[in-house]
């Protein structure tokens, strides 16, 4: 709860630079036990630029869809330190805009955080707003050693007219290396979003609805792990399409 309170502080209190609020409601989540049910979530991001790099951060509060059901919680916040501002060379190219080291914490309701470090390269790509890769390693202090992973985030604006734009956004992310005895995972959710707010008579890049495609192989990195009974588990994927409105401000 003191985590929530502080985003939700710097959220709204803080020296923004871009913000949102996101509501997703899709009909085909699977639990770790494989059962498909129902879920809304509302996600909170926050991206802001400081002297020596940027910060980022996302929450995702999930609903309770019956009576007896938990909330749950999942988000993470990444400092990131631009190499050119740290050291006061250009570390940008033909196609670089600068050289980011990465920190991560992650945090899911109910288990122990996970850390993240290593770098973030922001790639010059003609048409998008943002396209980044990051590799990193991935350290959960329950398994020994750490893993390999790599995160791809993109935003790319497409314009049918004068009169409606759309958004093309999201991320991808990977394992490279087990952590451990994991197997291969991969989880990636784009969103095709239009902006509905120039239906309206007001400012563009405010208000958006769409869809969201989540797929995920080897969801919660089930595979591999250790049956109650004895031998392991086969693991499984997931694929989720849901209805998205967004709110920037």
């Amino acid at each position: 709860m003191k985590i929530i309170v502080l985003l939700l502080f710097v959220l709204f209190y803080g020296p923004l630079h871009a913000a949102s609020i996101s509501y997703l409601k899709g009909n085909s989540y699977k639990s770790y036990g494989e059962e498909v049910f129902a879920k809304d979530i509302i996600t909170i991001d926050h991206y802001g630029t400081w002297k020596y790099g940027s910060v980022y951060f996302f929450y995702d509060i999930s609903r309770a869809v019956k009576k007896d059901d938990h909330s749950d919680f999942f988000g993470s916040i990444s400092p990131m330190f631009s190499l050119s501002k740290m050291t006061g060379k250009d570390f940008s190219n033909s196609w670089l805009h600068d050289v980011d080291v990465k920190f991560e914490l992650e945090h899911v309701s109910g288990y122990t955080p996970v850390y993240y470090y290593g770098f973030n390269l922001p790639i010059k790509l003609p048409y998008f707003r943002n396209f980044s890769v990051a590799p990193v390693l991935r350290d959960d202090p329950l398994k020994k050693g750490v893993g390999g992973q790599v995160l791809l985030a993109w935003g790319l604006p497409l314009h049918l007219n004068a009169k409606l734009d759309f958004m093309f956004s999201g991320f991808l992310a990977m394992s490279m290396i087990a952590e451990d005895k994991d197997e291969f995972f991969m989880i990636t959710q784009p969103q095709f979003l239009v902006d509905i707010g120039q239906l309206f008579k007001t400012d563009k890049n405010q208000f958006f609805a769409g869809m969201e495609y989540s797929y995920a192989i080897n969801r919660y990195l089930k595979k591999g792990t250790p049956k109650p009974g004895g031998g392991v588990e086969s693991g499984f994927d997931e694929n989720v399409l849901q209805a998205m409105v967004k709110l920037v401000y």
